[in-house]
């Protein structure tokens, strides 16, 4: 794994360097992701299911929840709720169709 460093635009980051970043718990580190489609998508590393974010990714969509109105970030977030929510619905429905 590649140290992550400003400089390096191939440097991976854990969940725990995530955290910082966003100034959040690692626990919450997930309802971030849940609640932001547009938050990156991570790279897996390996079968066992490790993965990690590159950290420019992360950076510039740091940069763009700075440059957003919080009125339009509610919205956002609105919509990705209501995605997921349609989502699962989705899932549950084909579960039970093939039952």
């Amino acid at each position: 794994m590649t140290t992550p460093t400003p400089m390096n635009p191939r440097a991976l980051l854990s969940r725990r360097q995530v955290a910082l970043k966003l100034d959040t718990s690692v626990s919450n580190v997930s309802r971030v992701i849940k609640r932001n489609a547009d938050f990156p998508a991570p790279v897996l590393l390996d079968a066992r299911g490790s993965f990690r974010w590159h950290e420019h990714e992360i950076d510039a969509w740091i940069d763009t929840r700075r440059r957003v109105p919080p009125e339009e970030r509610q919205e956002r977030t609105a919509a990705a709720v209501a995605a997921e929510g349609a989502r699962r619905r989705a899932t549950k429905q084909t579960t039970a169709s093939a039952a």
